[in-house]
């Protein structure tokens, strides 16, 4: 769609609207999008390794059960 000019891009115009020099947030979106890109970077490679979201998911649960499990005993030997 930007491409075609349905809409426009992430260009920033903000060293022209702000002459005075104050450009904090000039390529916020870009530090956004690469701390995205590097915050998810384990998912690209868990797919790549074979691993879907359903496996994921199924880890996950897994692993909170099990954690229930040692708090349960952890509380039924010590601090009961």
């Amino acid at each position: 769609m930007i491409r075609s000019g349905e809409i426009e891009g992430e260009c920033s115009d903000k060293l022209e609207e702000n002459p005075e020099g104050d450009d904090l947030d000039f390529g916020f979106s870009e530090r956004v999008r690469g701390s995205f890109h590097l915050g998810t970077e384990h998912i690209r490679k868990q797919r790549d390794e074979g691993i879907s979201s359903e496996d994921r998911l199924r880890m996950t649960i897994r692993l909170m059960l099990i954690l229930l499990f040692l708090g349960f005993v952890f509380w039924f030997f010590i601090f009961r």
